[in-house]
């Protein structure tokens, strides 16, 4: 089936990708098992909407995860009675105002208030969060962002390239594994691709009264979807900051490209003083041209200055565009000011100044990514979003199986390899190389061009109505314009370098600035040069205008311009003549290093065909790639310089911050980066190819996080506990000490354990018990970390002394290392008692696949005395015998 045929039949296309998703999403939701961040949330929510909001008033998060799971939780209540007060009050007798005022009050931070509710109408009855009710929102907003993602990349390229993007959304294994993780990251994330679908569809418009310009159509149309654009970027954004407040960097992105990119924003503001000034001269104006008109008897018009004046105006998009970005930023300036104490609590444990990462619950970060550079950071994270592997450390190799090792590295290596193909755009170079300058993307009926004379939105000849509701969301079919697609390279550029460069130096102490990184890796020989020479002008210029002191007025501004630009330049010089005399004496050219590079970046920057020039050859193509290479060498300048600021700007922590899920929100930019990439391939077989090996890579990797060996079976470990507890006769035995609450910990001693016990048992749990660890007390769980033997026999010696009866059935697991062989004499028991299974259940950390450990499970049963007597003849007749 050819890709012009899905493009004509998109929507339904997409329809099918996203049941696709909804498919692989819902399917088998339970599993794996619960781990240490799904049951932290799990406390949080798993007592009243009171003693939600007093731990979340403490805690770092926006709280609209928190309460669509206690929503869930409650049965979707939609009528409560109140007033209430955060004072804690110990209305069941549960000690859970004890609690809390120890832990709160004492402290001196809860100020009475009344954000309290009790439920008293629901649509459905309350129940406890089992996994399904547990990751049904996060579920939920994963299949969204399929569509999301197609509104999005619809608009900024084509309807191939949406069509490939939502493919890869609908199967990206790291998007899976968040569509079943109960944390806010994947509702954080939906919510960024619809709002910034929705802001890319209002910039396009650029109107709140119902007129869509469409430039890169040059259209424009009443369309009463216009007026939509506008309050569904604020909703969205307003949903987005409910989730998370690094939606932040979402709305700075947009600001910048708005002001950047599109055009209309200073038109406006310049022509308004304009209009006051000639306000103000109008009356004049009319005076003398009344007067003309009286001495010669001629009519003359006297708005004409003012008329001409405010010809073409229309209220300045900056206007809107502030005012939205003053309502998205009060969302998370008002929760974390007037409600939430996070900060307080944070200075309580830090020096002054400073915020302690441990307290706000990343301190595990820094550790986790001892040992990685800034390159590291880069290659871990795009492995992890590519298709939910992250590349391992050195000192990590050898926890991975040879066979896992091998697989996982080359077919990283493999992928980010086809993928950089694309870069090189050899599809369009091997077109027109072989006299093919006709393009074959000719606009088609439905395609969106630059054309005086293209088609208005809607009217379109034999066009189904999936392509005309595509083309209202601003879709083209294969062809795009030259202007369309530098201005979705700079968008997408903005949305990965900033944030990732804010994380960066954060994180690295004496990062490298990006020329440094490349004078590292191609030049091999820097340490013969001062690193303070490296920082080049622009970073010498902007510190010093920065000053010690705050700013600075114009005359020593003036001063530090000239001497900070001659010091920077100077020093800038210095190093690369030192490097050049480094690779002289190697008898290496560093002038032909540079030229091959630079032969590089034009390949890479150059399309091949621009606005039809490449298509007639000659100068105009010669034109055209100049033009082409010239925008990406700007942008790279931009990207640079921002950088350079942000270098500057941003304080460096204590400890590492850089962990692939927190800056997340990149991940959509970073799948449109895919699907560009894998549409520029030269051959169908080709594009088709990687395209397959990309879904493939990621559905196995999902499969084996689901439904292979990667969280323990906490599930069936409290199954065995409740067993000890409620029948009558056994015993529950077990040496897997306390674990930490990581990916692959859920053991016994363990958050999720605590859950799994709530959910099977139907009991429900306090949040004091919750987050205490204390509900684990209740069961008869013998830990026998330091003597198995000696553990068991008393058990059996001891007896069940809460029911006093003999214990006829004991379970035990114990924690082995990765290669361990199965032990089934690991426990001497007594004459009588038979081994009944036993069981291995391998972990492993599914971001890296490294072997953790194994859990084996043994049961014992006691025979009957008749069976066992005639079991110990038998035994002793075949010792006797002959």
């Amino acid at each position: 089936m050819s890709m012009r045929y899905l493009e004509r039949y998109s929507l339904w296309v997409l329809l099918l990708l996203t049941a696709l998703g909804g498919l692989l999403r819902f399917s088998a939701l339970d599993r794996p098992s619960v781990w240490g961040d799904e049951a932290a949330t799990w406390s949080r929510v798993c007592g009243s909407y009171q003693q939600m909001l007093t731990h979340l008033r403490y805690a770092g998060f926006m709280p609209m995860h928190y309460q669509l799971s206690w929503w869930i939780a409650q049965g979707f209540p939609i009528d409560g009675q109140g007033p209430f007060s955060l004072e804690p009050v110990d209305r069941d007798g549960d000690g859970q105002a004890d609690y809390e005022r120890r832990v709160y009050v004492e402290r001196e931070r809860i100020v009475p208030d009344r954000v309290g509710m009790i439920p008293t109408s629901r649509l459905g009855e309350p129940a406890l969060l089992d996994p399904y009710r547990l990751r049904f929102v996060p579920a939920l907003f994963g299949t969204l962002m399929i569509p999301a993602m197609y509104a999005l990349v619809v608009q900024l390229v084509s309807r191939r390239v949406a069509l490939v993007a939502a493919l890869l959304t609908a199967t990206s294994a790291y998007m899976l594994v968040y569509s079943r993780d109960a944390k806010m990251y994947m509702q954080f994330w939906s919510c960024v691709t619809i709002h910034m679908a929705c802001f890319v569809w209002w910039m396009r418009t650029r109107t709140m009264g119902g007129r869509a310009k469409d430039e890169a159509a040059n259209v424009t149309e009443k369309s009463p979807w216009a007026m939509v654009a506008y309050p569904a970027w604020i909703a969205s954004g307003v949903t987005m900051m409910s989730f998370n407040a690094l939606g932040k960097f979402v709305v700075g992105i947009e600001v910048l490209a708005a002001l950047l990119l599109w055009r209309g924003f200073w038109g406006p503001l310049v022509k308004l003083p304009l209009a006051v000034f000639v306000g103000f001269i109008t009356p004049v104006w009319m005076f003398v041209r009344w007067s003309r008109s009286k001495l010669t008897g001629r009519q003359a018009g006297v708005g004409v200055p003012l008329r001409k004046s405010l010809r073409g105006w229309r209220l300045p998009a900056l206007l809107p565009l502030m005012a939205g970005v003053l309502i998205l930023l009060s969302v998370p300036n008002s929760y974390y000011d007037g409600f939430n104490r996070f900060d307080d609590r944070v200075t309580d444990e830090a020096t002054e100044g400073d915020v302690s990462l441990g307290e706000a619950g990343i301190g595990w970060v820094g550790p986790y990514n001892r040992g990685r550079d800034g390159v590291d950071y880069l290659l871990y994270t795009a492995t992890a979003y590519l298709f939910s592997w992250e590349w391992v450390k050195p000192d990590q190799i050898a926890d991975l199986s040879e066979f896992n090792r091998r697989l996982l590295r080359t077919a990283a290596l493999v992928m980010l390899l086809l993928l950089a193909l694309g870069a090189l755009n050899l599809r369009a170079w091997g077109r027109w190389l072989a006299g093919d300058h006709e393009t074959k993307d000719a606009p088609r009926a439905g395609d969106i061009s630059r054309a005086g004379d293209a088609p208005r939105v809607g009217d379109v000849s034999r066009a189904t109505s999936s392509t005309r509701l595509t083309e209202a969301w601003g879709g083209s079919g294969g062809r795009v314009s030259e202007w369309l697609s530098m201005r979705t390279a700079w968008l997408l550029a903005c949305w990965i370098v900033l944030p990732l460069g804010t994380f960066y130096y954060a994180s690295v102490r004496d990062a490298s600035l990006p020329h440094e990184m490349v004078a590292r890796v191609v030049l091999h020989d820097v340490k013969d040069v001062d690193s303070r020479d490296f920082r080049g002008a622009g970073y010498v210029w902007a510190q010093s205008l920065m000053g010690e002191n705050g700013p600075v007025g114009l005359s020593e501004w003036r001063t530090r311009l000239v001497d900070g630009m001659r010091e920077g330049w100077a020093g800038y010089a210095r190093s690369w003549s030192g490097v050049i005399e480094a690779r002289r004496r190697e008898n290496v050219s560093a002038g032909g290093v540079l030229m091959v590079v630079g032969l590089g970046v034009l390949m890479l920057t150059t399309p091949g065909r621009s606005e039809g020039a490449m298509s007639a050859g000659g100068w105009r193509a010669v034109r055209a790639c100049v033009k082409r290479a010239g925008q990406w060498v700007v942008l790279l300048l931009g990207m640079w310089g921002m950088l350079t600021v942000l270098s500057i700007v941003v304080p460096p922590q204590d400890a590492s911050v850089w962990m692939p899920r927190y800056p997340g929100f990149i991940a959509p930019a970073f799948w449109v980066v895919m699907a560009i990439l894998i549409a520029r391939l030269p051959t169908v077989v080709l594009r088709r190819g990687v395209l397959c090996l990309i879904v493939l890579a990621n559905l196995a990797n999902f499969s084996a996080r689901t439904f292979g060996s990667s969280e323990p079976p906490t599930a069936r470990l409290a199954a065995d506990v409740l067993s000890a507890r409620d029948e009558p006769g056994t015993a529950f035995v077990h040496r897997t000490g306390r674990m930490n609450g990581a990916p692959g910990t859920g053991a016994v001693m363990s958050g999720p354990m605590q859950y799994y016990l709530s959910i099977l048992s139907g009991e429900a749990v306090t949040p004091e018990l919750a987050r205490s660890m204390q509900y684990l007390r209740e069961f008869p769980i013998e830990d026998a970390r330091r003597d198995m033997n000696a553990q068991v026999q008393r058990i059996l010696r001891d007896n069940n002394t809460a029911r006093d009866e003999d214990v006829k059935r004991l379970i035990v697991w114990v924690q082995a290392e990765p290669e361990a062989v199965l032990n089934e004499q690991l426990v001497n028991m007594p004459p009588g008692w038979a081994l009944q299974s036993s069981e291995q259940h391998r972990v492993h950390d599914h971001w890296t696949w490294r072997r953790l450990y194994q859990l084996q499970r043994y049961e014992w049963t006691k025979r009957e005395r008749g069976e066992a007597d005639i079991e110990t003849k038998d035994q002793a007749n075949s010792a006797t015998s002959p």
